[in-house]
């Protein structure tokens, strides 16, 4: 999934395959709804009553993240505030249904809310109208500590993704990513929301960290880590810090990649006095280890197909680093790069179909993001042009992507919808790399 540089080795004088574009309708990734849903979102407004002026503060966020959430969930068209009729709803009761028919705006559901502070906790009530029948088809309260108003915009806005899109997506708005960040002595894992806000770090050991990677239960990252000077893997808990150094050494360890059921790991090394590194899979005790590769090229950054069955890996044995697929005991090799130039860092679609990966063609300038197909081996352009577009890394929703680029002039973290529209750049830390997301979070 990660990638370290590997040395330009001789060229691949491979037959050069015409790459299909973003808007080549050939390729279909997650494709939106036939038929657009339209939402009306009314700000959330103090509940009648509500004597805290907090509250104004709180809904401020809760409204603009909600919005925000829903607008880049790749499933709704938000219908501008500027065309809603002009009345405060805070009760199911100040809903007009008559009011939004006739303006025919063309709206599928409205979301209502109303907030207030109990007991020091903020609570926040929900609700989800069917405009057509009328009839209430979500109604959910939701309680926290303010300190946490974000999250809770954040659940809102996924058990609405999840209940209007018939569970297509669980909503992506309460994960999480992963990335490096350049310090003045090196590089630290750090944490954030998806959207960039929330920013948090995960290790401050003052030396170089890097290749992160989430377990499927959102509890632990992998990550290699310089600081007994070889690299080596760890593996730290988000509950309570705990650092585990996996137990394999004695050589080059990186770009771990946990298993669909989390219990082993993927990691490319060079153990010992081996010459070239390989990829191996092990349990997290370090048990079971062994070498799916041996092969005298370079194998690095595995990732997994979502059945555990398969793994993706760069390899040079062609000459230059190319993608390759093999099941988890080396056999029924694959190459699904056959163009020439330098490809790395690739990772699977939650649903099985795809891999993305960056890469640059001979005949290009600048890495790129590119999607294989993984049973027909087409490829599709994700980005063009616009600096280094690298190490991708697919939401559990298989709609979206994240990845780092140096289209800015320097290092940062972006996200995009699977179909090359809808760009966002979501940190801007002056050295950004290597994002991974999370997994689903779990829903309360």
């Amino acid at each position: 999934m990660k990638r370290f540089r590997l040395l330009p080795l001789l060229a691949l004088s491979c037959m050069i395959f015409p790459l299909a574009q973003a808007d080549d309708a050939s390729i279909v990734i997650k494709p939106r709804p036939a038929k657009t849903t339209v939402l009306a979102l009314p700000e959330f407004q103090p509940k009648s009553g509500n004597l805290d002026p907090a509250v104004d503060e709180y809904l401020k966020i809760v409204n603009e993240t909600l919005w925000n959430d829903l607008e880049y969930s790749a499933f709704f068209k938000l219908l501008s505030r500027s065309f809603y009729p002009a009345q405060r709803i805070d009760e199911p009761e100040d809903l007009v249904f008559k009011d939004w028919q006739d303006q025919n705006l063309g709206v599928d559901f409205i979301v209502i809310g109303n907030a207030r502070i109990e007991s020091n906790y903020l609570v926040v009530q929900c609700r989800v109208f069917d405009l057509k029948t009328q009839e209430q088809v979500l109604g959910k309260q939701f309680r926290t500590i303010p300190r946490y108003t974000r999250a809770i915009a954040h659940r809102i806005a996924d058990h609405i993704v999840s209940l209007l899109s018939a569970n297509a997506s669980q909503g992506i708005a309460s994960t999480q990513i992963v990335f490096e960040r350049k310090t003045r002595t090196g590089k630290e894992i750090y944490l954030a929301d998806y959207d960039g806000a929330n920013l948090q770090p995960i290790t401050s050991n003052g030396s170089i960290n890097v290749t992160p990677a989430w377990n499927p239960s959102n509890e632990w990252i992998a990550f290699t880590s310089y600081y007994e000077s070889t690299p080596r893997l760890y593996l730290v808990s988000l509950a309570n810090g705990q650092l585990q150094a996996f137990p394999p050494s004695g050589g080059l360890l990186t770009t771990p990649a946990f298993s669909p059921d989390g219990k082993q790991l993927a990691f490319a090394a060079r153990l010992n006095d081996a010459s070239d590194t390989d990829i191996y899979i092990a349990d997290l005790d370090g048990g079971n280890l062994r070498n799916i590769t041996q092969h005298p090229g370079i194998d690095i950054s595995p990732c997994w197909s979502p059945t555990g069955r398969q793994l993706a890996f760069v390899s040079n044995r062609g000459g230059v680093p190319q993608i390759h697929i093999c099941d988890t005991f080396g056999a029924d090799l694959t190459c699904i790069t056959l163009e020439s130039g330098y490809a790395s860092s690739p990772d699977w679609s939650p649903d099985g179909r795809y891999i993305v990966f960056s890469w640059k063609p001979s005949r290009m300038a600048h890495f790129d993001l590119f999607i294989a197909e993984v049973a027909t081996k087409r490829i599709l352009q994700l980005t063009q042009g616009n600096g280094d577009n690298e190490n991708p890394s697919w939401a559990p929703d298989g709609r979206h992507i994240v990845f780092q680029s140096n289209r800015s002039g320097t290092s940062e973290i972006y996200t995009i919808f699977a179909d090359g529209s809808e760009l966002r750049q979501i940190t801007n830390l002056q050295g950004c790399s290597n994002p991974d997301w999370s997994s689903y979070a779990q829903k309360n």
